[in-house]
């Protein structure tokens, strides 16, 4: 047929001159941005056609995005005709996905963080407060511990996860215990962990 996707004609014509309807930014953010929600500028370079002379130059916009708490990786913020401006062209669409960078401590399992921390052997087997963890929002959580644990136990911390939107809370804080043996006992030690088994 005549029409401008029927036939060779238009096929080559498609592949030679593309209309790509969007365009794709990876969105790199932290834990911490997705913890509390935040405001990101994103610089794109977008192509706009002057209507009279038919000349394309470049042209440098700056966009302002909000990440709401608790987005996950993938989400997609869509900012319509934000990109390239041809003439005979739909406005180009810009897309940004939504990364999560690795953080040093957390990681995260939908709306739960998970941590791993060690603590003194003698913390492990007598309780008490065993380490301090500095969370996304900057506040210190206590991990204060009762009984024995041993390496791999798991702590939970109800609600100092990431915000989940579906359940308007926030998920939990799982931390995994790593018991760190000493590399010598002296001989009182030795004596005192004889008597006490």
């Amino acid at each position: 047929g005549n029409s401008s996707t029927g036939g060779f004609e238009g096929f080559t014509r498609k592949r030679s001159a593309p209309q790509v309807a969007e365009v794709e930014y990876p969105l790199n953010v932290t834990l911490e941005e997705i913890y509390g929600g935040a405001r990101k500028k994103m610089k794109i370079t977008r192509k706009t056609q002057d209507k009279s002379s038919g000349v394309i130059t470049n042209e440098h916009k700056t966009l302002e995005l909000v990440v709401h708490r608790g987005w996950k990786a993938g989400t997609k913020l869509r900012y319509e005709g934000a990109g390239d401006q041809l003439i005979g062209r739909p406005r180009q669409d810009v897309i940004f996905v939504l990364t999560e960078k690795p953080h040093s401590l957390f990681s995260r399992d939908g709306s739960d963080l998970h941590c791993k921390v060690r603590i003194p052997l003698k913390q492990a087997l007598l309780g008490g407060l065993a380490t301090r963890i500095r969370l996304l929002d900057g506040t210190m959580l206590d991990v204060t511990l009762s009984g024995v644990h041993g390496s791999g136990s798991r702590v939970k911390f109800e609600g100092k996860g990431m915000y989940d939107r579906k359940k308007n809370a926030n998920g939990d804080l799982i931390v995994q215990i790593d018991v760190e043996f000493p590399a010598l006992l002296s001989r009182e030690q030795q004596l005192a962990v004889e008597q006490a088994f």
